[in-house]
């Protein structure tokens, strides 16, 4: 009862406050301390409380009455240990607000375990109608790779909870089955030789792995734009390096992607049956990722 409370509590801090037009906090903010994905139906928020980090991840649904709360999950590390770890996947909690904080000076204001947590928008994103995708041709990959990506995918299935969604810079997973956990923010990037992926907030656990790592200086970190080193790409293997992994492109058609990953080859396409799994369709920056 008392966990519950205390994540009553925190469903309150980041979805209460002034009722606003909610577009103007979609996007990707951050501090030294935090990181939060906003998109139309879903909040996943990344804090550091002194050596704990912490994800959060709840889906919610706008009513004339204010918000409802259907999931949310929460899991709590301390180094290479897991505090807590908490899901519901059947809540339907009314909560009388519209916003996840206050909007001052362009800036977000959550309190959030006691403390007051100050967020800068480091992207926007803008939520439209699903488009027709982009065919791959030799010279626009990168455009392609990082479209079929954009987005929202989720499922949520009694004791599991699953969430991606990558921006057009950024990307984000909040994993939970079982005793396997995988939560994650990075920074990601492509061209026509591949894709540049950078991870700053790292939560996994399984039995071959347990890391609990959030960048020293988060907001510094997760602002800045990745920077493609061509002479890093190997179609042999993936590469690392101090800014992150290069996965090589291999081969492709006009529907797929296959690029070298880290021990396995990673797939992407613009197959229907993927796209239906979008739930929220994000407006396409192709500056970003230009030849």
């Amino acid at each position: 009862m008392k966990k519950e409370f205390c994540l009553l509590l925190l469903l309150i801090s980041l979805l209460g406050g002034c009722k606003k037009d909610q577009s103007a906090q979609l996007g990707v903010w951050a501090s030294k301390d935090c990181e939060l994905l906003k998109t139309r139906n879903s909040i996943l928020f990344f804090e550091r409380n002194k050596n704990t980090i912490s994800a959060t991840l709840i889906k919610y649904e706008n009513s004339t009455k204010g918000l409802i709360c259907h999931q949310i999950g929460r899991v709590s590390v301390i180094g290479n240990k897991i505090v807590s770890k908490y899901i519901n996947t059947k809540l339907d909690s009314l909560i009388e607000e519209s916003s996840i904080g206050t909007l001052t000076n362009q800036q977000l204001n959550i309190y959030s375990n006691g403390n007051k947590q100050v967020l800068s928008n480091i992207e926007k994103i803008k939520i439209v109608e699903p488009y027709e995708m982009l065919d791959a041709e030799k010279d626009n990959i990168g455009l392609c790779l990082c479209q079929w990506r954009l987005g929202t995918r989720a499922s949520y299935d009694n004791d599991i909870l699953y969430f991606e969604s990558q921006t057009n810079k950024h990307s984000y997973v909040f994993f939970i089955k079982g005793d396997y956990i995988y939560c994650r923010a990075a920074r990601i990037r492509s061209n026509n030789n591949g894709t540049l992926f950078s991870q700053n907030i790292r939560l996994m656990f399984n039995p071959k792995e347990q890391t609990g790592q959030m960048s020293p200086e988060n907001l510094k970190i997760s602002s800045k734009d990745l920077i493609i080193d061509n002479s890093k790409f190997d179609t042999t293997k993936c590469y690392f390096d101090s800014e992150g992994i290069y996965w090589s492109l291999i081969r492709f058609n006009k529907d797929s992607i296959f690029l070298n990953g880290c021990g396995e080859k990673y797939f992407f396409t613009k197959d229907k049956t993927v796209l239906s799994g979008i739930t929220d369709w994000f407006k396409f920056n192709s500056d970003y990722n230009k030849p």
